[in-house]
C-alpha cells in the first residue's frame, strides 16, 4: 500500500464506504491527486475517532470532472449528500472558497475485497460491538488500523 495513491476521508465515513453504501466521493479537482483510471488501486485513509483505518480500495470508473454547478443529485447522493445544497455546505467545510464553477472530481470506488464490509460486521458482532481492534484481527480483515497510544506522561 505504500506506493499507491491515497484518498483521505473524514470521521464517520468508514463504514459507509466499506459496505458500499457510499460508492463515491467528490473533491475539488487536483490532477496530481485526483486522476484515476478504472481498476486502479489506492488506499482509503479513514480518520476515525478511535484511530486511522487504511483500506485497500479499487476505482470502479475513471475520474470524472465537471463544474460544481453541473453535478447531479445522483452524483452527490453517491458521496452521501442529500441534495446539492447539502453537498455545497459539506464541501465548503473543506474548501471555504468553493465556487459554483470550481472543477470537481467524482471518484467512484469500492473496497478491493468485496467481502470486507461483511467480514468487518461479522468480526464486530463477535467482538461484542467493541472497537478494541487487535493487530491480528485487522490483518485478518485486510485492513491496517492505527490506534494512537496514550499521550506521554508529564516529566
Amino acid at each position: 500500500m505504500a506506493d499507491e495513491k491515497k484518498v483521505y476521508f473524514g470521521s464517520g465515513l468508514f463504514l459507509g464506504h466499506l459496505l458500499g453504501w457510499l460508492p463515491g466521493t467528490i473533491r475539488r479537482y487536483r490532477p496530481e491527486t485526483h486522476t484515476f483510471r478504472e481498476g486502479e488501486a489506492f488506499t482509503g485513509v479513514f480518520k476515525e475517532e478511535f484511530g486511522t483505518i487504511l483500506v485497500p480500495m479499487i476505482m470502479t470508473r475513471n475520474t470524472e470532472t465537471k463544474p460544481f454547478r453541473a453535478l447531479t443529485d445522483a452524483e452527490v447522493g453517491e458521496a452521501g449528500f442529500t441534495s446539492m445544497a447539502d453537498a455545497y455546505i459539506g464541501l465548503e467545510h473543506f474548501y471555504p472558497d468553493l465556487g459554483l464553477d470550481d472543477v470537481m472530481a467524482i471518484l467512484r470506488h469500492r473496497p478491493a475485497d468485496p467481502e470486507a464490509g461483511a467480514k468487518f460486521l461479522d468480526w464486530l458482532r463477535r467482538a461484542g460491538n467493541s472497537l478494541a481492534f487487535s493487530g491480528y484481527t485487522a490483518e485478518a480483515l485486510g485492513l491496517l488500523i492505527e490506534i494512537p497510544g496514550p499521550p506521554p506522561l508529564p516529566q
